[in-house]
């Protein structure tokens, strides 16, 4: 049976055969999902492959082709993962102490003092207004809106920066990764 004939059955009014009809759906399209995930969420491909079918679950009503919803759904949820990642390094790198050795019972930990610098190094690698507009968003809780104000910008301009700073991150994380993986 074709998606679109499953997609009509779950559907419709029979619970039963609704549920049948996705549990074929998902078991014809996990895979890919799972591949398409794995290539925006590096070890996170099955979370976000799960989160796309819970979004198509909660949209039924609104889903026509479901593997081109699924594909939206699962790339959505890819950048959900991705931008939760990029606040929890901009949250971290902006609330580290010049001293290092308060966040660990050995202060001479090699691994925690370079983690450190790291990334206090990619945040201040930034340009300006990027790093300004970055810090004041996640560290000084200001809104685009207030952003907008203080910078004299746009607020479509301060997220389009503010987007930019974040990929400047994710890149110098991904490069430094990278190297130590081939090392």
């Amino acid at each position: 049976m074709d998606d679109a004939k499953l997609v009509e059955i779950w559907k419709g009014k029979d619970r039963e055969a609704a549920a049948t009809a996705f549990r074929t759906l998902y078991a014809r399209h996990w895979a890919r999902a799972v591949r398409i995930a794995s290539r925006f969420v590096v070890g996170r491909g099955e979370d976000a492959a799960q989160e796309g079918f819970i979004r198509v679950l909660k949209s039924r009503e609104d889903v026509r082709s479901f593997k081109a919803y699924l594909t939206a759904a699962v790339i959505s949820a890819c950048l959900d993962v991705q931008r939760k990642k990029s606040d929890l390094l901009i949250a971290l790198a902006a609330s580290l102490p010049e001293d290092h050795t308060a966040f660990s019972d050995r202060p001479d930990d090699p691994k925690l003092r370079v983690s450190v610098l790291l990334i206090r190094t990619l945040v201040q690698s930034l340009a300006n207004p990027q790093r300004e507009i970055l810090v004041d968003h996640y560290f000084g809780g200001l809104t685009v809106e207030e952003l907008a104000t203080k910078y004299q910008l746009l607020p479509r301009k301060v997220r389009d920066i503010n987007a930019k700073a974040l990929q400047v991150l994710r890149e110098g994380l991904e490069r430094i990764f990278s190297e130590e993986v081939e090392s």
